[in-house]
């Protein structure tokens, strides 16, 4: 419940926001001032992931006021809206493109670092879902801001609130930065032991022994979607691994009509149409789900001749990306790798030093597996008290208890 102390006041009372400017291809040069570009803002990239360069000396004649100080908040408004990102050294003095709102404090009725929560938090999104704009934006920007209002708990309380959903979101980070080194590790123990060391079958061969299964995902209708259901994943829900949280429900009914286009513990599922070559695994910690037609899985019917983690591995390397990307474009359409495809595949069956280096690799993964499922926890808990923190349902030291019991 919010307090008598809260302030509610328009949004450009207290935050000063500023979309980037529009600069012109020509003025990109190699080295010079960032300009930061969306992918910048993706989760776990550089800030100045993917920038151009712009001339120092240009930059000083018309965009100075554009320059970007420690602790700004990055907001994306095209393409997709709601990427958020906070500026830290590396962004200090550079230029956000176009596209990219700049945010940070009036004054000291509001805590730089609690923005992003706001952003994040009902009150904000409620307005925007108002606004007709949703995750996919059309038309968004400043003006939108202009109409929108604030409420803010008392700066004593925004910092203990961004205290504790920091440490959530540290220890998520941290979980990530662990996993990526654990699966940076495994595939070099597999490109020095194991690489290059398999005799190739067609994939349409195993097949046909019964050693692997390949398959698309299942066609599902828009009324088909909703809850209780199973997580109906899609391209956008694998990051390095499968996102299930954020996943829409394919309902009961037809996750029972889904078949082997449900998970196993197992599979190595990609994109195939699109942005294809974007790769995750099922584990054991994984919730059961059920693959949209833009996923592909491949199962290993027989593990002790084709292990799922050399499966996952080699389906990482470069020898897979050269299949794939050999084929992706041969229509005019967007790229695409059917199922036949596939099956044209050539894929290595292991024996021997190999097989046994699987043994040395699955505790890696199994370690990464456990550390995508803490992110999960924590993922889940962070989502549920940021809501009711930011709009006073909930008080800090009930938040505080709950975060110290969390299983995680």
């Amino acid at each position: 419940m919010v307090g008598e102390e809260w302030l509610s006041c328009p949004f450009a009372d207290v935050i000063d926001f500023q979309e980037g400017p529009g600069i012109l291809a020509k003025d990109f040069h190699d080295s010079g001032v960032p300009l930061i570009r969306l992918s910048g803002l993706d989760r776990g990239a550089s800030l100045l992931s993917g920038c151009n360069f712009l001339d120092p000396a240009m930059v000083r004649k018309r965009w100075a006021h554009f320059a970007l100080q420690q602790g700004d908040i990055l907001l994306s408004t095209s393409a997709s809206l709601g990427r958020l990102a906070v500026v830290g050294e590396e962004g200090v003095g550079a230029i956000a493109y176009t596209g990219l709102i700049r945010m940070r404090p009036k004054d000291g009725r509001l805590v730089a670092s609690f923005i992003r929560y706001l952003l994040e938090g009902p009150e904000f999104q409620k307005q925007v879902e108002a606004m007709g704009a949703g995750s996919v934006i059309r038309h968004f920007g400043p003006m939108h801001l202009r109409q929108m209002h604030v409420t803010l708990p008392p700066v004593v309380e925004q910092q203990a609130i961004v205290s504790l959903l920091a440490a959530l979101d540290g220890k998520i980070d941290l979980n990530r930065r662990m996993s990526e080194t654990l699966e940076a590790m495994a595939l070099t123990i597999f490109a020095e032991r194991v690489q290059g060391r398999g005799q190739t079958q067609k994939a349409r061969e195993l097949i046909a022994r019964g050693l692997l299964e390949i398959g698309d995902g299942y066609r599902a209708k828009n009324s088909e979607l909703g809850s209780p259901g199973l997580p109906f994943i899609r391209a956008g829900n694998l990051n390095g691994e499968i996102d299930t949280v954020k996943a829409e429900r394919l309902c009961d009914a037809s996750a029972a009509l889904a078949g082997s286009k449900t998970s196993k513990p197992g599979d190595v599922v990609f994109t195939s149409k699109g942005t294809v070559g974007r790769f995750a695994r099922v584990t054991d910690y994984t919730p059961e789900c059920v693959y949209s037609p833009q996923v592909c899985y491949w199962r290993s019917l027989e593990p002790r001749l084709i292990p799922p983690s050399l499966l996952f591995l080699w389906m990482k390397s470069a020898d897979m990306m050269r299949q794939i990307m050999a084929v992706a474009g041969q229509t005019d359409m967007a790229p695409y790798v059917s199922l036949r495809d596939q099956r044209q595949m050539d894929v290595p069956l292991y024996s021997g030093e190999a097989l046994r280096t699987a043994e040395l690799l699955e505790p890696m993964l199994h370690r990464q597996a456990v550390l995508f499922a803490e992110n999960r926890t924590l993922a889940s808990l962070r989502d549920l008290l940021l809501p009711k923190l930011i709009s006073g349902e909930l008080r800090i030291k009930v938040a505080e208890k709950l975060v110290e019991a969390a299983p995680a």
